[in-house]
């Protein structure tokens, strides 16, 4: 688990993007371990500049909303500053998708 965690800061968007749909795996088959690792998740959220990255995040936090979704204060913040960023279309609606999925 370390070693995904660790990956989710890799200089290449592709170890980024894979580490991350990783760590959605990990936590449909185990969600326990979700609130002991979704910070670092967070943190990646506002710092992500590549696209397809960012879609993978963004997937994951649909997971963790779906397995754990007494976690979601944490991702209110991130997500709001998120949308006020982002300019692709596809990336506001996966933003709004996963606000209104919490409101």
């Amino acid at each position: 688990m370390d070693s995904i965690l660790n990956h989710l800061h890799h200089s290449k968007p592709v170890i980024r993007k894979k580490a991350f749909a990783n760590l959605r795996t990990i936590y449909e088959e185990n969600p326990n371990i979700i609130p002991q690792t979704i910070e670092k998740v967070v943190s990646r959220l506002g710092e992500e500049q590549d696209a397809s990255v960012l879609a993978t995040i963004l997937s994951l936090l649909f997971t963790v909303l779906e397995y754990q979704p007494k976690v979601h204060p944490l991702l209110i913040k991130p997500l709001y500053s998120l949308l006020e960023k982002k300019k692709s279309n596809w990336s506001l609606i996966k933003l709004l998708k996963l606000v209104r999925d919490f409101v």
